[in-house]
């Protein structure tokens, strides 16, 4: 059997339709909306694609993912401020950082499972490092219930401080405030 191979690149118009037909399944609505309302509804960010493709054949990209990236993530979270790059949390502040926001990271129903998700997280720090230099940390919110995707994030190398990295404000409960240094030294 062929290896997968999982890229990540900038949504296209052509891939429209694709991401559209993505689906979750019913339990995981509370944490992800379906697709078509992400595209209708979210503005001023950039929408971006997980593929995989076989090492046989590379020509032959199937989209299995979506993720959209949010350059003003301050009016998404009121933890973050807006108007400069303060971050807080219940016990913290960090004036010095600029974090570029992470949201809507979903795979197809039917490709979750087979690791997608989790190569697909690997790469967000290089991935997300050459789009975007001017950031120093990529932040995402989890819920505490969905254990399964704070596993992947966590594996892939975001951080989180526990009860003090908790963002209160979530829809459906309390939210783990995660990030991701973009600033490695690998990087520099």
């Amino acid at each position: 059997m062929a290896t997968s191979l999982v890229t990540l690149r900038r949504m296209e118009q052509v891939d429209r339709i694709a991401v559209l037909g993505l689906q979750v399944t019913p339990d995981q609505l509370p944490f992800v909306d379906h697709p078509v309302d992400i595209i209708l509804n979210e503005k001023g960010v950039d929408f971006h694609v997980i593929t995989t493709t076989t090492q046989d054949d590379d020509d032959d990209a199937i989209i299995v993912g979506f993720f959209l990236t949010d350059e003003d993530v301050g009016r998404t979270y009121d933890f973050i401020s807006s108007d400069d790059t303060t971050t807080t949390s219940a016990t913290t502040t960090t004036s010095s950082s600029i974090d570029l926001g992470l949201r809507k990271f979903l795979i197809d129903q039917k490709h979750q499972g087979q690791g997608f998700g989790g190569a697909a997280a690997c790469q967000l720090q290089t991935y997300v490092h050459d789009s975007y230099p001017q950031y120093d940390n990529l932040l995402l919110t989890v819920n505490c219930r969905n254990t399964a995707a704070a596993h992947v994030y966590r594996t892939a190398g975001f951080q989180c401080d526990g009860e003090d990295d908790l963002y209160l404000g979530g829809a459906v409960g309390p939210q783990y405030i995660m990030r991701l240094p973009l600033q490695s030294e690998e990087h520099l």
